[in-house]
């Protein structure tokens, strides 16, 4: 699943510049509506009482000034910390200016005499966060704020590739704060627009857009204000299709990404066309229209090696950004600055590494006929993605050797299965046997098991699970059951449809007949009254691409291990 971070900056009470009344309090809103209603992943507040950020190491502070806010930045955004898939919000509620034709952020401690060492330009931090991986990147700048009318003349003239900027207004005109409200024009009506639910959300950029244009001059209007005219960049231009708020989109929204898709793919742009295919994919993820287009790209892809999948390359919008190639970059120096590593560093993504990879195996399994139905490999897919990305926390200390003469040993590795069994919960155990096979075969960041890890599989540790399955199911369910099941069907480690076919109506995973259709994940028989084999079974073995084919075709035979 998709991951969601976001930066907010707030400052109230500068040093050089006049003071704002409500800066913090937008950002504060702001914060609450990405962690409370969005439920973001991740949000990092910088105001001026704001906690420190815990990190692995010490925490870092988070008064937004100069220094600190440029080594968040520079520290934490040198190498990616989100995937392709990620959004990435950047939302700055202060003093802007203009200086030498280029945007600043005026931090606390900005001196306005030497705007260019003591400001963070904005092209500074779009570069930063284009570092992240995340494809999409918002800014939402409520900045010109300044004391008069004019004091961020020409603020917002600039374009900042791969990015979408909101920005409060246009250039040499001010944004407003509204005191009856408690918030500046731009914030209260950006979040009266995200808060919007129905046909008329705003979970696209145009349509976010359409509505700041309307609302927030006819705020200022009420409020007796000075018009501010909130307007928007998008650059390459078809990130303007681009959805915000996946949750409450509309299916027509992805029409017109699925247009610039195919327009990619005509014009051999696979990395966009795919980078558009996963967008619309996040908000259905059964499209089928998506789903090939992904089939198509990999088959592309297998046919010419050197058409690289996005991701695989140090590259931004063409630059190379690998470490310690500067061409084309802006890092200003910083006198202060430490060696990244000994620095303390915001959390990276644990388990978000497998999800394209997965994506592009199954689409490449669909096209070879391995499996039958997108929508069901995409319901078992996002079961198991959920069991990845939000494990159910546990006190137990494995033991990853467990003794010889116990193999069921409620100290070791297998304890929480063990539980689960002997409490005929089956399909929590199934799901915790899952997890741990991928932790036995330290496949846990990737969320699957290749087929040379099944081959490979310890012996030892394979017996021990089937031991557990057998001895709680009453020989009814196990590894090995499914392997007795699959070759007296004929089956081998050479593929084939029809023993596999047959193999899913003997143990119910598939329903009878030419015709019939593999079963959900939730449509399981999670219960003693399911057909011998039924569990468990395989949610990740080669890249989430067979769907609920068990254990027993990769895995090395059972009965024959020696432990």
């Amino acid at each position: 699943m998709a991951k969601n971070w976001a930066i907010v900056i707030g400052i109230n009470n500068y040093l050089n510049l006049q003071r704002l009344d409500f800066a913090q309090s937008d950002a504060e809103a702001m914060k609450e509506w990405f962690l409370q209603e969005a439920k973001f992943d991740q949000v990092f507040l910088f105001t001026e009482n704001s906690p420190p950020i815990p990190t692995n190491t010490q925490s870092i502070p988070t008064e937004p000034t100069h220094g600190i806010l440029k080594r968040f930045l520079r520290v934490n955004f040198e190498q990616p910390l989100l995937k392709q898939e990620d959004n990435l919000w950047f939302f700055f509620s202060g003093h802007g200016q203009r200086s030498r034709d280029k945007d600043y952020l005026m931090l606390k401690d900005t001196d306005p005499g030497d705007i260019e060492s003591s400001a963070i330009s904005v092209e500074y931090v779009t570069e930063r966060l284009r570092r992240s991986g995340a494809d999409n990147v918002i800014l939402l700048l409520d900045a010109c704020r300044s004391q008069g009318a004019k004091d961020g003349l020409g603020y917002g003239e600039e374009q900042y590739q791969g990015v979408i900027t909101f920005y409060s207004c246009k250039a040499e005109q001010t944004a407003w704060e509204i005191p009856d409200l408690g918030k500046g024009a731009f914030t209260h009506t950006l979040l009266e627009g995200l808060r919007l639910h129905g046909e008329g959300n705003c979970a696209t950029v145009e349509r976010l857009y359409r509505h700041l244009t309307i609302e927030t001059p006819k705020l200022n209007q009420e409020h007796g204000k000075p018009i501010q005219n909130p307007y928007l960049k998008a650059e390459p231009p078809y990130k303007m299709y681009y959805i915000l708020l996946p949750k409450i989109a509309n299916i027509r929204d992805i029409v017109p990404l699925k247009n610039e898709a195919l327009h990619a793919e005509v014009n051999n742009d696979l990395e966009l066309a795919e980078k558009l295919w996963i967008r619309v994919l996040a908000v259905d993820g059964t499209d089928n229209d998506a789903l090939s287009g992904i089939k198509r790209i990999t088959i592309r892809r297998e046919q010419n090696p050197q058409i690289k999948p996005p991701g695989e390359g140090n590259t931004i919008d063409g630059q190379d950004k690998s470490p310690g190639n500067n061409k084309g970059a802006t890092q200003p120096a910083d006198e202060n600055t430490v060696p990244p590593s000994k620095e303390p560093r915001i959390q990276e993504t644990k388990h978000g590494s497998g999800f394209l990879k997965i994506w592009l195996k199954i689409a490449l399994l669909a096209s070879s006929g391995l499996i039958l139905v997108y929508t069901t490999l995409w319901q078992i897919f996002q079961q198991q993605w959920n069991q990845i990305t939000n494990p159910e926390p546990t006190e137990t200390s494995y033991n990853p050797n467990p003794s010889k003469s116990s193999p069921i040993n409620v100290d070791s590795r297998y304890a929480k299965l063990e539980t689960l069994l002997k409490a005929q919960n089956f399909r929590a155990a199934d799901l915790e046997t899952d997890k741990v096979m991928l932790a036995v075969a330290n496949r846990e960041s990737e969320g699957w098991l290749r087929i040379e890890d099944a081959e490979k599989f310890p012996c030892k540790e394979l017996r021990s699970i089937d031991q557990l399955w057998l001895k709680y199911s009453r020989g009814k369910f196990g590894i090995s059951v499914q392997q007795q099941i699959y070759q007296s069907l004929g089956g081998t480690k050479e593929y084939n449809q029809d023993v596999l076919r047959s193999m899913g109506e003997r143990v119910g995973w598939k329903r009878r007949g030419a015709t019939g259709n593999w079963l959900y994940y939730s449509d399981l028989n999670f219960s003693q009254t399911a057909p011998s084999g039924h569990l468990p079974c395989a949610l990740c073995v080669g890249g989430c691409g067979i769907g609920c084919m068990g254990y027993g075709w990769y895995f090395p035979p059972v009965q024959t291990c020696r432990v």
